[in-house]
């Protein structure tokens, strides 16, 4: 299996034109020199926690380009990906997961803030949550079925660092308060996703979701990258990031393909 992500040098991954088969010609062409013959690309702009199977992308939204398919057309935040196939999400922020059982089969997943933990139900204090699955983590363990203890998970491409949840925030105070008094209640009084400076760690939600599956610590790894704040060699931003260039962000392409 292998990874591969590309930024701000190689453009903007976003599919504009989702039903025009040219608009995925860069995709197609990045998949055909990474070997791939089949590309699933979930869309998962709702930020939905779902998983779904190769048989929920519908048929009239599954195109073919020099001999490499893509299928597309799905809601929904990851799916499973098959020798010699890879998972590609479009992603400004957002880290990536990608978990593999002890057989070898893979799943990957857009793992935004939204897929780690429901903001309706932390906003509006439901009992529950609105969804089937209060976290794609969760999500990813039931298309599984069996016990994750021996599962190992990749998270990364995603933002580190200046990730503010300021409680003091006009805007988004009483939305921030309560996301710190939701982590508390889900994971321990002792536990913070925050740091000093009420940054949220997402690698550090993935993990305790993880870890209440039984999955060692060692089996988790994740990358150091930090979309919003890494700087290249030529002094200028590396990746695409919404939470520093705002709604007009441009979109990393990110390709895990199994081989």
């Amino acid at each position: 299996m292998s990874i591969h992500a590309f930024g701000r040098d190689t453009g903007d991954w976003r599919v504009t034109e989702p039903n025009n088969i040219e608009s995925y010609s860069k995709i197609i062409a990045m998949a055909k020199k990474l070997e791939a013959h089949t590309v699933w690309y979930p869309r998962a702009g709702t930020c939905n926690a779902k998983i779904v199977t190769k048989q929920d992308f519908p048929s009239n939204r599954c195109f073919s380009i020099d001999e490499v398919a893509i299928m597309t057309g799905v809601e929904a935040s990851g799916c499973p990906v098959g020798k010699g196939e890879a998972f590609f999400i479009a992603s400004a922020d957002c880290p990536t997961m990608v978990v593999q059982d002890e057989i070898g089969k893979v799943v990957c997943a857009h793992a935004g803030r939204d897929e780690l933990i429901e903001r309706h139900w932390v906003k509006y204090d439901h009992a529950n949550p609105g969804r089937k699955f209060e976290s794609v983590v969760d999500a990813i363990a039931s298309h599984y079925g069996h016990p994750m203890r021996h599962a190992k998970i990749f998270s990364g491409f995603g933002i580190r660092e200046d990730f503010c949840h300021d409680p003091t925030n006009e805007k988004y105070r009483g939305y921030n308060d309560k996301l710190d008094v939701h982590i508390h209640r889900r994971f321990g009084s002792e536990i913070s996703c925050f740091d000093l400076d009420h940054n949220l760690s997402l690698e550090l939600l993935i993990q305790l979701q993880w870890l209440r599956y039984g999955v060692h610590p060692q089996k988790m790894i994740s990358d150091r990258i930090c979309t919003k704040t890494d700087i290249g060699n030529d002094n200028q931003f590396v990746w695409h990031s919404r939470a520093r260039d705002g709604a007009n962000s441009g979109r990393n392409g990110i390709f895990v393909v199994v081989h």
